[in-house]
């Protein structure tokens, strides 16, 4: 329970945190509650903390249990269609982003069978500047702004590089995130980049782009049929 309690104070040091942060401290503390549970009762006098805690060992097992289910009951897991439209078109993609939020590829890329082609897999470094140097301008600090502005410059020149050469089978297409992706395709030509790729499947959220002249791994063309004129049939 005290390494529990311990696991939240860099939720607030930091004053920053999603729910799968608090994730450790809250096992921490269910695992203390449900040993508790296995301690036999204890006949002798106990002291009266020990007694507050022991006491309703059930009622805390159960609170402990809802406070750490609790904020996983909403998920960001994809519909059901979008992940089967992408598994009946492709085998083992690889696969890249085009949104500031890691939650549009992640649980996705793993649903599909995927592997991401970038290090930096969401353009949250990009996305960021761009806010900064926005705000930055908007405040008279253009020292700052154009800082800002050169970190967005060649985070997006990196990944034009890493599209070019890696050529991702599947992008994933944030749509309500229009700020950056504005920028992307107006500003630094990834419309250019999706020109080779078509919309396989969408949401209210994602749209996905297959590549053009992508060919799913062990799926041949229909052959062909041979003309009575042609060499072949001819020489049969």
């Amino acid at each position: 329970m005290a390494a529990s309690i311990a696991g939240m104070f860099p939720l607030f040091y930091q004053a920053k945190g999603w729910s799968y942060h608090a994730y450790p401290a809250i096992f921490c503390a269910v695992a203390a509650i449900f040993c508790l549970l296995a301690v036999p009762r204890i006949v002798q006098q106990q002291p009266k903390l020990l007694a507050f805690v022991t006491a309703p060992s059930r009622a805390w097992a159960l609170a402990g249990v809802a406070i750490a289910f609790l904020p996983y009951w909403s998920t960001q897991k994809p519909g059901p269609a979008l992940v089967a439209a992408i598994r009946a078109a492709t085998d083992r993609p690889t696969v890249a982003l085009v949104s500031s939020d890691i939650s549009s590829g992640h649980p996705l890329n793993r649903m599909i069978d995927g592997q991401f082609v970038s290090t930096h897999v969401s353009d949250w470094l990009g996305a960021f500047a761009l806010s900064l140097s926005r705000q930055a301008a908007l405040s008279g600090d253009t020292a700052e702004a154009t800082r800002y502005q050169a970190i967005t410059a060649r985070y997006v020149e990196s990944k034009r590089e890493e599209f070019a050469r890696l050529r991702p089978d599947v992008v994933v297409f944030k749509k309500n995130n229009t700020m950056w992706t504005s920028q992307l395709m107006g500003r630094f030509g990834f419309d250019a980049i999706l020109a080779h790729y078509r919309i396989l499947v969408e949401d209210e959220t994602e749209r996905i782009y297959l590549r053009d002249d992508y060919v799913r791994p062990g799926h041949r063309p229909p052959e062909q049929p041979i003309s009575a004129s042609s060499p072949v049939a001819a020489s049969d």
